[in-house]
Parts: structure tokens; C-alpha cells; sequence
């Protein structure tokens, strides 16, 4: 049985050799990192530079699936984009790790099976609402955001919604605040961008829904997911059940 790990905002955590362990614990088949690996309150260059060193360590590492953050792309496309956060010191510092055909093995999305992960969420607010099939029109529009992208264009993948400052009514994949996330029927979604203390999690017609970014400044990331078949539980960085999670024994349809 195929088994997925997830996990969250890294934000340069003080206890990436717990995120290590618990890789090497759970031993899976597949590793996704949901993005923003840069950027904290108070954090330093030294600070970014030590996560952008691990950082190219894990993107050499076969079997593992890494997110674009909202925070990441300030590094990866500087002048391009800008993030709250964005040093020109951290970036000096993240350069000499990790370099631009680095940042190309990034991803907006990876899906395993009927899950989707993305960095913030996608919101049926941007949902097709002509019958489309989801996962082909969601294809379709990241290949048309990197276009937008590149033309300096706006594409609703980028938006920034109000409840984050930005200009938009609600956020795109990056930037989606859970808040602001309404869920999308049939499919199920873990994503991390917003920071909570214990998570937060969302029924849907016949969809599940994950917020797992419980990162903390002086703790470092504090929970993972992980999918086994058709199973998920959400557990504690040291492996250990998080009771205040949905019970991990029902099975997703």
C-alpha cells in the first residue's frame, strides 16, 4: 500500500532534523512539502541560508514532491515578486544553495489520487462552474498562470485577497486564507499557509479538508500528515496521534 507524507510550512524551522526523523520514521512512499520554507519573525540571513542548505539536500532526494509558497517566490523569481519578509540578505544567503534550475523543480500542485495539495488551498470561489472536470481545468489554469506570470498579468492563482491585504476578494493557491477557503465537492485538499495552533479541518459533499501549517517560531513545525490508501491521520512531529484531529480509522471516499 502506497503511503504519503505531508508536510507543512517550514518557515527556516529550528527542528528541520525532527521534519528528517519523522521522513525517515514513516517511511514513505512519497514526500510532499507544502512550501514556505523561507521567512520568519525576527529571523536572519544565517537563519536562511541553514534552510536553504537542507532545502537543496531534499530537492535532490528522490521521491519527494516540493510546493511553491508565497514566501518562496520572492526567492525564486526576485523582482518579479515580493512577499513580506523578502531580504535582499536572505536572498544572497538562499543563492548560494539553491540555484535557479533549483527552484524549477518546484510545483503549484501534486495530487495523489483524490487528494490535492496545494500551498493555501483552492476555494470553489474559483472553481469551474460549467461542469468542467476539476483536475483538468486545474491543469490548465497553472499552465496559464506561469503565462500570466511571466507577462506580468494577473491570474487568479496569484491573487491576494482582502482578508491578507491584498486587492482581491479572495486568494488563489498561494495565498488562500482558510478563513477565506470554501470547500470543493469531491475532491479532498491539504494545504498549510495558515498558521494555527492546532490546525484546522473542514467537511465538505463528499470532501475532507486539512489547514496542517501549525509551525511556531520558538517550536519549529509541529504536525504532519500521512496517507495510507484511503486513510489519512494527521500526527504530532515526534509520530504521535493528535486527538484533537478527526478519528484516522474512517475512510475517505
Amino acid at each position: 500500500m502506497s503511503k504519503t507524507l505531508i508536510i507543512p510550512d517550514i518557515h527556516q524551522a529550528r527542528n528541520l532534523d525532527a521534519v528528517e526523523e519523522a521522513v525517515a520514521r514513516e517511511r514513505p512512499t512519497t514526500t510532499v512539502f507544502l512550501g514556505d520554507y523561507f521567512d520568519q519573525w525576527d529571523d536572519t540571513a544565517e537563519d536562511a541560508g541553514r534552510t536553504a542548505e537542507w532545502l537543496k539536500s531534499s530537492l535532490d532526494t528522490p521521491n519527494r514532491i516540493h510546493l511553491f509558497g508565497n514566501h518562496d517566490l520572492s526567492y525564486a523569481f526576485p523582482g518579479m515578486y515580493c512577499c513580506p519578509g523578502f531580504t535582499e540578505e536572505k536572498l544572497n544567503a538562499i543563492s548560494d544553495h539553491i540555484a535557479p534550475d533549483d527552484w524549477g523543480k518546484l510545483v503549484l500542485t501534486h495530487w495523489e489520487g483524490n487528494f490535492l495539495m496545494s500551498h493555501a488551498g483552492w476555494s470553489n470561489f474559483y472553481a469551474p462552474t460549467d461542469g468542467a472536470p476539476l483536475r483538468q481545468f486545474l491543469v490548465q489554469e497553472v499552465a496559464r498562470a506561469w503565462d500570466c506570470f511571466k507577462a506580468e498579468k494577473h491570474h487568479w492563482i496569484w491573487a491576494v485577497g482582502r482578508m491578507r491585504g491584498g486587492d482581491d476578494l479572495l486568494g488563489g493557491l498561494v495565498w488562500c486564507d482558510v478563513r477565506e477557503f470554501r470547500v470543493i465537492a469531491g475532491i479532498n485538499q491539504i494545504f498549510g499557509h495558515t498558521p494555527t495552533p492546532g490546525g484546522v479541518f473542514k467537511w465538505g459533499e463528499n470532501s475532507r479538508n486539512w489547514c496542517i501549517d501549525t509551525v511556531t517560531r520558538s517550536f519549529g513545525v509541529r504536525h504532519y500528515a500521512v496517507i495510507e490508501g484511503d486513510r489519512v491521520s494527521v500526527r504530532r512531529i515526534d509520530g504521535s496521534p493528535d486527538p484533537d484531529w478527526p478519528d484516522e480509522e474512517r475512510p475517505l471516499r
